[in-house]
Formats: C-alpha cells, structure tokens, sequence
C-alpha cells in the first residue's frame, strides 16, 4: 500500500525565499515569564520593537489580587541568512501582589537571551 503524500515529490525551496518563517501578528504566547519557551522565526532577520505588557487579577472573596505593568523591548540581527542572535528585556517592571502578605517590586523585569540556527536535515542545501 502506497502512502497517500509521496515525498519523493515535495518541492524543496528555500523556506526563507517568500516568507519569513513566522507567520506575522501582534501576539506572542510563551510558556514561561519573560518570553521564555516563545516560538521564534525559522528565518534570520534584524528588528527592534518595544511593547507594553498588563495582568490584572482580583479574587475579592479570598483577599488576593495580583497586579502586573511592564515595558519591553525586544530585538534579533541576522548575522548571516541563517543565524540570528535575539534578547527580550523588561525595562520596567511593576508586581504587586496585594494579600494579608503583600509584596511589591519595582525595577528591571526578566531578560531572556538567545541564537537561532536553521539547519537542513534532509541534505539538500537550501
């Protein structure tokens, strides 16, 4: 029995040739604070951006409320079409957990630092 996609026929183009990699959009979702465990482009490329990031959570019956305010920046340079080393920082962060034990913290927020590498495991360069 034949599989029903035969890969012999795939097209190998350089991935990178028409898109970007990533699709485009103004979200991201890490698995981690920070941006940490995000998805980045399977494509080299410099940019810079700056954003501003909000949790707010309030659990009057139980006296707990949690308040999150901060400003990234963020940031990759292609050193070559496949290599790009990226950095994501908070330079302001506001958390204030407000509880009969509250805390408070004002200042640098997480910074996360990081290359990406693209790599062809078929052989075929692309």
């Amino acid at each position: 029995m034949r599989p029903a996609l035969h890969w012999s026929g795939v097209a190998r183009a350089d991935p990178c040739a028409d898109l970007d990699g990533m699709p485009e959009g103004p979200m991201t979702a890490a698995i981690r604070p920070g941006g940490l465990g995000a998805a980045h482009r399977v494509c080299a490329r410099s940019e810079s951006g700056i954003g501003v990031s909000g949790l707010l959570l309030a659990d009057t019956a139980n006296f707990y409320g949690h308040i999150v305010a901060a400003v990234k920046m963020d940031g990759s340079y292609a050193l070559a079409d496949r290599t790009a080393p990226f950095a994501t920082a908070e330079i302001f962060r506001y958390d204030s957990v407000l509880s009969p034990l509250p805390d408070t913290y004002l200042g640098i927020g997480n910074i996360a630092v990081g290359a990406s590498q693209r790599v062809c495991l078929s052989g075929v360069r692309h």
